[in-house]
């Protein structure tokens, strides 16, 4: 009787250690901070640069950025590949193919295997006519756990327009669990004025269609009814339990610089739902919307938005088969905020970074989220203050819930390093001790 009620007892304590795990707020705790990548280049991160880390289930860091051109009379801008293993950072490696034009904006994402796959925005096919701009394209390449990228890269886009104006620009990617690879993009194939937002899809297998034209991917519809200067913008993506994918982007009339943030889910056989109107106001077009999912299918949307009189960072949840919430404050209102990312944890948490300006200096922050009480706590700047920390990213160890986070130091002139912090320990540790 007494082991009984003994194992009763030990049930109820291991069950209580689990849920004050679950829901605890204490302070994140993070490493010092560590130089990744230091060079005289101007690196950057994608205009979403939530896509530029990743972490793969050994707990190895996988970053992609892009070296832009700064001075030639033809494209030459690099995309970059680089990974972080136990501190040591690896030799970078260029991923595009190609002897002239390069990529930019590259948007990185890691599969089960721990293969990565990234897209990017190619300039390859431009002209000097064009200005360098009448026909950007989306490639794509990916490598096995060895970091070698194929030889050639693949072109998942042949628009061919026939106006002077931008085509394919700053593609996101996302993976299901049924490993099906998804792109989405913005698009100026109809005229040089309208762009539309396009979402393409491989098989489980992660071949890609033949490439015929851009029309099928097409999921909005600008191009029917074009308007001056009215465009859907800068979209992200993320993937579903059951196979299909939410995309958003920022809808723009007349070149007026705010976004009505919209959004719709779209079927695993290609069903496209209605179009959600998720916030009137919020992002730009340097700092788009950035969309993240848990493994149950709640998202969150964190973005940007002038209000009293600066910028402010906010955040919405949308829980599974729910509605969007209504926006939540996410900085503390002190500072200009700007370029935030968010990655869910295992248990439905948000993490979130962002840049604050002060006084023309950036420094990064971090809060968690928690959409059960909508609610964010442990706020903490994580850069110097012997730093310009720009566009920071965040990603999550997939098994320990690790948080990672990088941002660009532009503190010395003409140098760009790449900094990053580790949380030092999370909740899940905790519970394998029970």
């Amino acid at each position: 009787m007494e082991k009984k009620y003994f194992l009763q007892l030990s049930i109820y304590v291991w069950s209580l250690m689990i849920i004050s795990a679950s829901n605890c707020v204490c302070a994140v705790e993070f490493d010092k901070e560590h130089v990744l990548y230091r060079g005289e280049d101007a690196v950057e991160f994608s205009r979403n640069p939530q896509n530029s880390i990743g972490v793969d289930s050994g707990g190895r860091i996988h970053l992609a950025y892009f070296i832009p051109d700064q001075s030639s009379s033809s494209p030459d801008n690099r995309i970059m590949y680089l990974t972080v293993e136990n501190g040591e950072t690896s030799s970078p490696v260029r991923v595009d193919s190609t002897d002239m034009g390069g990529g930019r904006h590259p948007s990185l994402v890691i599969d089960s295997k721990d293969a990565v796959h990234v897209v990017w925005q190619d300039y390859r096919h431009t002209t000097a006519t064009g200005n360098y701009i009448d026909n950007i394209e989306i490639y794509y390449d990916s490598t096995s756990i060895d970091g070698r990228f194929a030889l050639e890269d693949l072109r998942l886009t042949d628009t061919n327009a026939s106006h002077k104006g931008d085509n394919g620009y700053v593609p996101n990617i996302a993976i299901g669990n049924d490993n099906r690879i998804h792109v989405t993009w913005y698009d100026y194939t109809s005229n040089g004025n309208n762009a539309d937002i396009y979402l393409q899809s491989s098989d489980v297998n992660g071949v890609f269609p033949i490439q015929s034209g851009i029309e099928d991917f097409c999921i909005t519809d600008v191009h029917e009814n074009p308007a001056d200067y009215t465009s859907n913008w800068l979209p992200d993506v993320c993937t579903m339990p059951d196979g299909s994918v939410y995309v958003v982007w920022g809808f723009l009339t007349g070149w007026q610089g705010t976004f009505e943030l919209q959004g719709r889910a779209v079927s695993a056989d290609g069903v496209l739902g209605d179009i959600d109107v998720i916030a009137p106001k919020g992002s730009n077009f340097s700092d788009p919307p950035r969309l993240a999912a848990d493994k149950k299918g709640n998202m969150a949307i964190v973005y940007s938005v002038y209000t009293d009189g600066m910028y402010q960072v906010n955040v919405q949840y949308k829980p599974m088969d729910g509605m969007w919430s209504d926006a939540v404050r996410v900085n503390d209102g002190t500072n200009d905020s700007s370029q935030p990312s968010i990655a869910f944890d295992s248990q439905g948490n948000a993490h979130l970074v962002w840049q604050e300006d002060f006084g023309g200096i950036y420094q990064v922050a971090y809060a968690r989220f928690d959409p059960q009480a909508m609610s964010v706590d442990n706020r903490a700047v994580l850069s110097s203050e012997y730093a310009d920390a720009r566009t920071p990213a965040i990603a999550l160890h997939p098994v320990t819930d690790l948080i990672n986070v990088v941002w660009i130091d532009r503190w010395v002139e003409g140098e760009r390093s790449i900094v990053g912090r580790n949380e030092i320990y999370t909740a899940v540790e905790y519970w394998q001790l029970y």
